[in-house]
């Protein structure tokens, strides 16, 4: 098995040439990447803390060409809450496994992981030259297992509708509630006079 040592490196590429000569090789990779911006907005994703993963490659035996492809991501995202819209850190993780062919082209995709439907309704991973970019995979990987909301607190009081965040200014929530009371009357009481 070969085992190379925990990089820290700016995106997530690994050189595979080493598993495309040998047989019943493995390689097993981790690090830790601070994606930049421009790759995060497209996602629109936010991290607080940088992205640990780990990725497993390994032979599927009696193919050359077919690999399995094991990889964990973790990270820790910045949301906004549901209610006051204060930045909340939401730890995230998730693991992938698919299978991993290789597929030599003369104009191969620039170091890129794609991904694409096989004859048999699983989707596969391919990769056209040995060094492979596996950063936007793991990214949309992490994207889609951001919670739809959050909240900063389970008791969030959310804003006014001056826009002030009433968890931070008590006497504010104290006077909107005050003024939910005086006005028990149904939002939709307009519509009564309403002509169809």
């Amino acid at each position: 098995m070969l085992q190379q040592e925990t990089p820290q490196q700016d995106d997530a590429t690994l050189n595979l040439a080493s598993l495309l000569g040998f047989r019943g090789d493995d390689l097993v990779v981790e690090g830790v990447w601070h994606p930049d911006a421009e790759r995060l907005e497209p996602l629109n994703l936010t991290l607080s803390e940088p992205l640990t993963w780990r990725i497993r490659i390994q032979r599927i035996s009696g193919d050359e060409d077919v690999y399995l492809f094991d990889a964990k991501v973790a990270a820790t995202a910045r949301l906004a809450c549901r209610r006051c819209l204060t930045e909340v850190d939401v730890p995230v993780s998730t693991s992938l496994v698919y299978t991993l062919h290789y597929e030599p082209s003369s104009n191969p995709a620039p170091g890129a992981v794609l991904l694409r439907e096989a004859e048999h309704q699983e989707d596969i991973l391919v990769f056209q030259r040995p060094e492979v970019d596996f950063g936007d995979l793991l990214l949309e990987m992490l994207a889609v297992e951001l919670p739809l909301t959050v909240l900063c607190r389970e008791d969030c009081k959310g804003l006014s509708l001056e826009g002030i965040n009433l968890n931070e200014h008590p006497e504010a929530a104290q006077a909107q509630e005050s003024q939910d009371e005086d006005t028990n009357e149904s939002p939709f009481a307009v519509l009564r006079d309403l002509d169809v």
